[in-house]
Order: structure tokens, then C-alpha cells, then sequence
């Protein structure tokens, strides 16, 4: 069978099995693995690559926001195991063209990101590569081991939450793969792709509150992270469409270029919010809560049923059929 036919879910599950770990740590299956600590808390870590060619295209992106979202695609992995990022390691494989100008400015992109996270780069490595730009970034945080959040911990009933828009960012893609002209509404959505922002003050928040049950943020798209969540917990999901969270910006430019915003925010990945399963006594309370701490809203988007990894989609209440396909590296 060739890779393409396995698939990346197909494969991660066969390395996970290969190497099993046994309690207290957690290894492959999550946003990142935890090894436990001394009084009363875990170490938290998690890779991510960017591949030229792959996660990004060097002519539509700038050096120093390509060194920005490396950084963060990481930062966001910690939030969603409700952690704070401390330490990092860069691994970085160049081609000889490279200008030492971009090398320079893909630095500064990476220092901006690490003062605005307090992170400490402590190494890494540095190779050639015969033709593609390759970044691997390995970061390290902390959490109390009580406050670690599992994509495994959904129970049914629970209601299903995220913590941002969904679609911006791979509508930026689009526009930037069209050449789309540079608009406000059109910046603001390449902003959102070539410069995510993560949510690693609302993790380590959600991960203190035990009514938050499983966590994971969204690098992936909704559909294909929320089944992870059901993969694990072995669960099913309804989620009402008409709920799930679109910004006026994706939505006019949508509707201006005829695109259908509900597949981005469904399908298209790299929003990086968190999204979170919350028991459902006294989950308003919850979002009231975290409207009045961080001035944003909680998006309820549907519940967690009993019937094993199954996924439903409604609109007004009533099934509809998704045909959209979430993106696969190996497909």
C-alpha cells in the first residue's frame, strides 16, 4: 500500500501503537507529550515542521512573518494541553542560495515571536538541503498535572466549544494562491494565515477549570481535529453549522469571490483557536466567565454525543451532507 493510500491519520495511529507508553507519560495522540514532573507539575513538548512547498510558499510570505508563525504554530500545541511555553529548539535546513538577508529577517521574525511568549531558545541544529527550506521547531512548557487537558477526556453531553473564528486563514491562502488584490478585508485574512495567533492565556485558564473535559487547538480544520477528539474519546458529535463562527471579513470576501466560507472554517485548517469540550452544568457561567476575562466570546457550536465517532452536521436543526475533504500531507 502506498502512503498515499495509509493516509497521515492511518499512519500516526500505527506509530503510536509502535511506541506505546505506559502511565504517567503520554506520548504520541496529542497536541504535545507529557512527561511528569516534580510538585505537582508536567513538562509539556511538542515539534512542528514548515516545509517550503507544503505549509508555505517563500514568495508569498515574508522572511520575518514565516519565523513569526513557526514559533507560534508551536506556542499553540502548549495552550491546548492547557500549558505555558517556556524553552525552544530550532532545527532549520537551508539550501546554499539562501540570501543571508532573508536568513537574518526569518531570525527576527523568530526572536519577535519568542519576546512576545518569553521563550527561551536554548539550541538546535543547523543543515543544507539540497532544495526546499525546512523549519522544525521544538518547544517546552509546563502545566499542573491536574490542569493537563486530553483530546481523550470528552464525555457525552458535553457541549462543544472554540475560542475564535474559524476560515480566516485559509481564506488568506486562497487569496494569496489567486493574487487577489490587496484590499483591507483581503490583508486581514492573509494576516490571519501568515501570522496565526494562538490562545495560550485562554488554555492555561480553561485547562484550571475541571468542567473543561478535552482540549486540542485547531491546525488541521474543524472536521478533521474534532474527529481526532472523537477518535480518542470514542464519541460521537453533532455540530450545528449555522453556530460555527465566521468573521464578517471572510464572509463579504466570500460572497464577493463566490467562495463557500462554511468549507474554509469546516475544512481549512491553521486557525490555531482552541477547541474544547465543557461539561454542560453550568457551562454559560463558563462562557460569561471568559467573555468578561478576555473580552471575547466562547463559541458553543454543537455537543458530544454517545454514538462512537460519529459526526453530524445540521443546519437550523436539521442533517445535511459534508462533502468537503480536510487536508492530508500524505494524500
Amino acid at each position: 500500500m502506498q502512503l498515499n493510500q495509509w493516509g497521515e491519520e492511518s499512519f500516526i495511529r500505527y506509530l503510536s501503537e509502535q511506541f506505546a507508553v505506559s502511565k504517567p507519560y503520554v506520548g504520541i495522540g496529542d497536541d504535545a507529550a507529557v512527561i511528569p514532573g516534580e510538585y505537582g507539575e508536567s513538562l509539556l513538548v511538542t515539534t512542528d515542521a514548515l516545509v517550503e512547498g507544503v505549509h508555505f510558499l517563500k514568495d508569498h510570505i515574508s522572511p520575518r512573518d514565516l519565523g513569526y508563525k513557526v514559533v507560534a504554530v508551536s506556542v499553540s500545541d502548549i495552550a491546548a494541553m492547557g500549558g505555558t511555553p517556556k524553552q525552544a529548539f530550532l532545527t532549520v535546513a537551508l539550501p546554499k542560495s539562501i540570501e543571508s538577508k532573508w536568513l537574518c529577517e526569518v531570525s527576527e521574525g523568530i526572536k519577535e515571536a519568542a519576546l512576545q511568549w518569553q521563550l527561551l531558545l536554548l539550541g538546535g541544529d543547523t543543515v543544507g538541503s539540497k532544495r526546499d527550506i525546512f523549519l522544525n521547531f521544538t518547544l517546552l512548557g509546563t502545566a499542573k498535572t491536574e490542569h493537563v487537558k486530553y483530546r481523550k477526556q470528552a464525555k457525552p453531553g458535553d457541549v462543544i466549544f472554540v475560542t475564535g473564528y474559524l476560515g480566516d486563514s485559509s481564506a488568506g491562502l486562497k487569496a494569496l494562491q489567486q493574487k487577489l488584490s490587496k484590499t483591507a478585508e483581503i490583508n486581514h485574512l492573509i494576516l490571519a494565515h501568515v501570522r496565526p495567533q494562538p490562545h495560550p492565556e485562554q488554555g492555561v485558564w480553561l485547562g484550571a477549570h475541571a468542567q473543561v473535559h478535552a482540549m486540542m487547538d485547531i491546525s488541521d480544520g474543524l472536521d478533521c481535529d474534532l474527529k481526532r477528539i472523537l477518535r480518542a474519546s470514542q464519541l460521537g458529535a453533532v455540530i450545528e453549522t449555522t453556530q460555527i463562527p465566521l468573521s464578517a471579513t471572510l464572509k463579504d470576501v466570500s460572497n464577493i469571490n463566490q467562495w463557500d466560507p462554511l468549507e474554509y472554517a469546516i475544512t481549512g485548517g491553521e486557525d490555531y483557536c482552541l477547541l474544547l469540550t465543557v461539561a454542560r452544568d453550568g457551562y454559560k457561567d463558563l462562557q460569561e466567565a471568559f467573555q468578561n476575562t478576555f473580552g471575547q466570546p466562547l463559541f458553543d457550536i454543537g455537543y458530544i454525543s454517545s454514538q462512537t465517532e460519529h459526526l453530524l452536521y445540521l443546519k437550523d436543526g436539521l442533517p445535511i451532507e459534508m462533502n468537503y475533504k480536510h487536508f492530508d500531507h500524505f494524500q
